[in-house]
């Protein structure tokens, strides 16, 4: 039910209250339940250091250090720290049980409810194009556009950027693994499927970032240290080609897409602030976008030790529009010591996660980091989706051969027994 009401919306939406509710029933449930049938889990120092992050940086420090912060912010802090608490606890939970089989099966069925999810994210945006788009603004004064959502249970913002870190694992088992329980082929129909439905909800953004991902995804090959050199080359040799070379394409690109459309003014928006790139709002939509960087960096330059919340801001009102930079805007609230921190959390269930894999499924797991970092430096990073993506639905995808009927699978077995 977590991963239902996270991911499923067309059962979660459509579900008496509180039934489909992630946040109030399934949310708190799974915390009670698994203190009491799996206490170990809190000697995992993954969790032990996500529960002192709570503690200190969310109860203590926003009452005592960081008095004048935002409630915008300490709303979206709050709701992280919860998704993360439950997505840990579950993904601590198979760790310490030793339940990689059961793991596996999860992600296998998560796979399944994101193209139910994707299947109607099509119908709705069909219907109405916009609307995963105004997810994020919240239906305001759209109150058919809010039904159309809910009924059909249509992608909103944090599952586009979601579909966005998985990418890189697809691809990886398209090339090199023979032994899932999902053939070649239908992963491959399954990429271009994921794709089309993150076009579909027009978050340029999650375009951009899937785009980047499946790119540089591609470019891997067996050795690691080989695939870094390529993507090095490759990244160095875009950066000698002209920028007016991609405007171009841009322009060109646009073209397969309505002119009223959300792509369509992005794309051309995107190739007139390559060709003229120039902060501000009057000159692009982008190029305004992009001035949220000198105007948080100008904020912390003024508290860069404690943060822009520690004192009453004159940049109030800048900060809290540049709390769509997520990295960014996080530094200047905060500073670099609760920055520091955060991401000191973020490590430590990262670490813990990369000890379970090999190191080919390491490097691709590293690039839906990267997907998750390129996300953060374009908007804020928002929803349980892509917490829940990053620490249960992937990293359970590194086990489907448990479940498989290939011969590969009882060696595959023993590794994993062997590693964990």
């Amino acid at each position: 039910m977590l991963l239902i009401t996270s991911i499923l919306y067309v059962v979660a939406k459509n579900m008496p209250s509180p039934f489909g509710s992630f946040r109030f029933l399934y949310g708190p449930l799974w915390l009670i339940v698994v203190t009491f049938l799996k206490p170990e889990i809190y000697k995992q120092k993954s969790v032990q250091v996500l529960l002192l992050y709570g503690l200190i940086s969310i109860l203590l420090l926003e009452n005592i250090l960081w008095l004048h912060m935002n409630d915008w912010y300490q709303h979206m802090i709050l709701e992280e720290f919860y998704a993360l608490i439950v997505v840990v606890m579950l993904m601590s939970y198979f760790i310490v049980s030793r339940d990689f089989k059961g793991w596996a099966i999860l992600s296998k069925w998560a796979l399944i409810f994101i193209v139910i999810t994707g299947v109607m994210t099509i119908i709705a945006t069909s219907i109405m194009p916009t609307i995963a788009r105004q997810s994020a603004a919240g239906f305001e004064g759209l109150s058919g556009m809010y039904a159309l959502y809910d009924k059909t249970g249509c992608g909103g913002y944090g599952f586009g950027q979601s579909l966005c870190l998985l990418f890189p694992i697809l691809i990886y088992n398209i090339k090199f693994k023979n032994q899932t329980v999902f053939s070649r082929r239908a992963l491959i129909i399954l990429v271009v499927f994921l794709f089309f439905v993150v076009i579909r909800i027009q978050a340029f953004a999650n375009i951009i970032t899937a785009s980047v991902a499946i790119a540089v995804s591609l470019l891997g090959v067996k050795r690691i240290k080989t695939s870094i050199a390529i993507v090095v080359l490759v990244i160095i040799f875009a950066f000698a080609i002209p920028a007016q070379f991609y405007a171009d394409i841009l322009i060109s690109v646009s073209k397969y897409f309505a002119p009223d459309s959300v792509n369509y003014s992005k794309l051309n928006d995107m190739a007139f602030f390559i060709g003229n790139p120039v902060l501000d709002f009057s000159a692009s939509g982008i190029g305004g976008r992009a001035d949220r960087y000198p105007m948080l960096f100008e904020a912390f330059l003024k508290s860069p030790l404690f943060g822009d919340s520690f004192y009453n801001s004159p940049y109030y009102y800048l900060v809290l529009a540049g709390g769509h930079l997520h990295w960014m805007s996080r530094l200047t609230v905060w500073g670099i010591f609760g920055f520091a921190f955060y991401l000191f959390m973020l490590k430590t269930i990262f670490k813990r996660l990369f000890s379970l894999f090999d190191k080919q499924f390491g490097y691709y797991y590293a690039l839906c980091i990267v997907a998750f970092i390129i996300l953060g430096l374009l908007k804020t990073v928002t929803g349980r989706e892509n917490v829940i993506m990053l620490f249960v639905i992937i990293p359970g995808l590194y086990y489907l051969p448990l479940i498989s009927k290939m011969p590969k699978k009882k060696n595959y077995i023993e590794q994993v027994s062997n590693k964990n």
